[in-house]
């Protein structure tokens, strides 16, 4: 598929059409609507340059989908339950 813009559009926002490219990619993939992998794709760029162009413009480098988030919360649990200290607590009383 072929995505065209106006050339009002890049003439108003003084980009070229490669830095109009990586804007649309960057926040794609900030609003999780890509993944890193077809990110890079997309741009060509591996994922250091890509990581380069997400922290350059204040940007999550990292998905961490809810999926996560609940997987480490249920093992942050069964650490308490088991009666684990976490590494910050280890690293304080040592």
């Amino acid at each position: 598929m072929c995505f065209v813009l106006p050339d009002e559009l890049l003439r108003a926002s003084n980009l070229t059409e490669r830095e109009m490219l990586v804007e649309l990619v960057c926040r794609l993939f900030d609003i999780d609507k890509v993944t890193k992998q077809d990110a890079c794709r997309v741009l060509g760029v591996d994922r250091v340059e890509l990581d380069t162009y997400l922290i350059s413009r204040g940007l999550k480098t990292v998905q961490y989908t809810q999926e996560m988030i609940d997987e480490d919360l249920a093992a942050a649990a069964r650490r308490v339950r088991m009666g684990v200290p976490n590494a910050d607590a280890r690293e304080h009383h040592e």
